[in-house]
């Protein structure tokens, strides 16, 4: 059964094609890792979509887990993983849950600080540039322009 993307699964920007790659050759190698299942919700992928993409492609199994939670907490819970995994800077993690608030996502400047470790102004900068110039704050959520470079620019 081929499984779709859930909208919370788009917070983080996709892994870089050497470290997709390397994820890949890696199931190939050791199989799917179940103490790390794919997490569904609403028969979609909500957690686990590129480690699911590797499988399929490893032609290995994955493990798969059912939330059966309540959806609130779930958006907390998607945060906190994606907010340990993945080697993002602090301003670039923070531009990925302001483009998720710009989506629709129930979160605060606040509390997208204490989630991704950087400054409350951090975040301040990120929300402002994704009023001014939406494009190169889209290029910063899905890690294509340094935080940096944008602050410069914007």
């Amino acid at each position: 059964m081929e499984h779709r993307r859930h909208p919370q699964s788009e917070l983080k920007p996709s892994m870089s094609t050497h470290e997709f790659s390397a994820l890949v050759e890696s199931m190939k190698a050791h199989g799917f890792d179940d103490s790390f299942p794919i997490l569904l919700f609403e028969n979609q992928i909500v957690d686990g979509w590129q480690r699911y993409k590797a499988a399929l492609k490893a032609g290995v199994t994955p493990a798969f887990r059912v939330w059966r939670g309540a959806k609130a907490k779930l958006q907390a819970l998607v945060i906190y993983a994606n907010s340990t995994r993945r080697h993002l800077s602090k301003a670039t993690h923070a531009a990925v849950l302001v483009k998720a608030h710009a989506g629709g996502l129930t979160i605060t400047n606040k509390e997208i600080a204490m989630a991704t470790g950087a400054s409350i102004p951090t975040v301040g900068e990120q929300d402002r540039l994704r009023r001014i110039n939406p494009k190169i704050a889209d290029e910063v959520a899905d890690g294509k322009t340094k935080a940096t470079w944008a602050r410069r620019e914007g």
